[in-house]
């Protein structure tokens, strides 16, 4: 498994042989419990940025279909319409939290918060290695 391209991109010279050795390293949910944390928090808004076509089209069909059967409760003065609107309400305000928060701005906060943990933990295993190599005597 290869580095993401956004920590290729941003941060250019890395000391690839390292941290492309120390990769599965960090996977270790107890030692690197903050970078896991970035991690979901990363993947879930960029599954949500992969999802807001489908979000946003299943809102606009959910206000469609309601408001046509508000319309015909209405008509037919039938007492559950009121229901329908606080349906339409709530829609409405999701149809708008896809369309207004789900960006990439949004995701690239996390994204670089999730980069920037991940050096910080290559950062720390360097450290455990020149440790290492202090204790057992070798020169690094």
């Amino acid at each position: 498994m290869g580095l993401p391209l956004h920590l290729l991109k941003s941060h250019g010279s890395l000391a690839l042989p390292l941290s492309l050795t120390s990769w599965d390293t960090t996977r270790d949910k107890e030692r690197f419990q903050l970078l896991f944390q970035e991690n979901v928090n990363y993947g879930f808004r960029r599954k949500l940025w992969a999802m807001k076509p489908v979000g946003i089209a299943i809102s606009i069909l959910s206000l469609a279909a309601l408001a046509l059967v508000t319309q015909i409760e209405a008509r037919a003065d039938a007492v559950p319409w009121f229901a329908n609107l606080t349906a339409i309400a709530i829609v409405a305000l999701l149809l708008t939290w896809w369309l207004v928060r789900i960006t990439p701005s949004w995701v690239k906060i996390v994204a670089d918060a999730y980069a920037l943990r991940l050096l910080a933990s290559i950062d720390e295993l360097e450290g455990a290695q020149a440790a290492r190599r202090d204790l057992n005597g070798e020169k690094g």
